[in-house]
């Protein structure tokens, strides 16, 4: 967004903040409780408990309203209330249990994780969000949050922990998933619970970011405590993506 960041305030709209770390004097957003009755449902305006952004084209941005199991898209250029383009309601009200729940590529592709441990995908065609498809319930990914898409492919991180605990199976890890345009499939899970710096090994991975060429992948661990295990990490590393198989074919070009 021209060098500035989008973050939702936890209450009742997004904050803006420029590259030099300043606060914006302009809000994405807002509550209004009078005029309109269509402000309390999830058709409305309102972005009472905002708990993921995400940014898409023609300078649209995606609000996931936790209260009302909703998603507003907003134009990010104006102020307020006054950008709201249209909503849209979808039965995972939750959106899952924690925030980062929303992800979006440039061609008008949006992803949900929700409360059922899927990704859910949402199309917007410029007017209207119209659901789409949802990926299989398995894996059961454990607290799916920190989504990251870029073309096709969508990483997400399995905040965990893995039920038993420590089960790699089901949380502490990574997963990358490919919409192929019909349905999301699961690619390849990635990591085990482990506190290892050279080591697919994570604790509380809560953020996933891949570079626009897939050549590398950030991942985030919060440092949040874990009633029945070790706290987890805390820290940021950058991943190489590589093929572990590739094939060729030779052909003529005349």
């Amino acid at each position: 967004m021209g060098g500035w960041t989008t973050v939702p305030s936890g209450g009742y709209y997004v904050e803006i903040w420029d590259g030099a770390g300043k606060r914006v004097p302009r809000v994405i957003g807002g509550y209004h409780s009078g005029g309109d009755p269509g402000f309390w449902t999830p058709k409305g305006r309102n972005t009472q408990h905002v708990n993921s952004v995400a940014l898409g084209p023609d300078q649209r941005i995606y609000l996931h309203i936790l209260d009302y199991g909703a998603i507003r898209v907003y134009d990010r250029t104006k102020n307020g209330l006054d950008g709201c383009l249209y909503s849209a309601a979808h039965n995972h009200a939750l959106g899952g249990s924690l925030p980062r729940c929303l992800a979006a590529n440039r061609m008008g592709a949006l992803y949900l994780c929700t409360s059922t441990k899927q990704i859910l995908k949402l199309v917007d065609t410029g007017k209207e969000l119209r659901t789409a498809y949802c990926s299989e319930p398995e894996p059961r990914m454990i607290l799916p949050t920190g989504l990251s898409v870029s073309g096709d492919l969508i990483w997400v991180a399995a905040n965990g922990p893995g039920d038993p605990f420590w089960d790699s199976g089901n949380g502490e890890e990574v997963l990358l998933f490919w919409d192929n345009g019909e349905e999301i499939q699961l690619v390849e899970q990635y990591g085990k619970a482990g506190t290892g710096r050279d080591k697919l090994e994570f604790m509380n991975p809560s953020a996933t970011a891949q570079s626009g060429n897939h050549l590398e992948l950030w991942v985030a661990e919060d440092g949040m405590a874990n009633p029945e295990g070790p706290s987890g990490n805390a820290r940021v590393r950058r991943f190489k993506i590589t093929s572990s198989e590739s094939e060729e074919a030779v052909f003529n070009l005349k």
